[in-house]
């Protein structure tokens, strides 16, 4: 064997303990013993008063299941995309009709005058409909999505 081969075959042979032994170290250890909390966990024991975690599901699918039940109690589909308006505070004072873009509806709240359109959502109803003499509504009257009622406001002679 040769110098250079043996110069060699030593280089070699240096790098690869320095990377195994850089590889074997143990990583340096916190001095804080404090326990990881916060998410989703599990234990096995079961409060009286608490349902059961399914330990098959992922913990995002019992958050994304658990918001959901919270806006399903509500009964209103898109709780959370609704203007404030109750439609028990909404006076119908006119009807317009927009050849691009069809009917309005004309509304007092409050002193003020708004315009909408059939889709728009509100606090406790949907405005569904819009015809030439009237406002049609599905109504919401309790938080259960069972009770539900059809709302016409009507545009009166002595009003256009």
């Amino acid at each position: 064997m040769t110098a250079l081969t043996w110069l060699k075959a030593v280089v070699l042979t240096t790098i690869l303990l320095s990377g195994f032994v850089a590889w074997a170290q143990e990583p340096a250890e916190d001095n804080e013993d404090t326990p990881i909390t916060g998410g989703i966990t599990y234990s096995p024991i079961i409060e009286e008063d608490e349902v059961p975690r399914d330990p098959f599901k992922s913990p995002f699918e019992i958050e994304k299941e658990r918001d959901s039940s919270n806006n399903a109690a509500l009964g209103i589909p898109n709780a959370e995309n609704r203007l404030p308006h109750s439609i028990s505070e909404m006076d119908l004072k006119g009807i317009y009709l927009d050849a691009r873009t069809g009917y309005w509806a004309i509304f007092s709240i409050g002193g003020e005058y708004d315009w909408f359109q059939v889709g728009t959502l509100f606090r406790d109803a949907d405005l569904v409909n819009i015809t030439d003499k009237a406002v049609f509504f599905k109504h919401y009257t309790s938080e259960d999505s069972d009770h539900i009622r059809e709302v016409v406001k009507e545009l009166h002679r002595g009003e256009e």
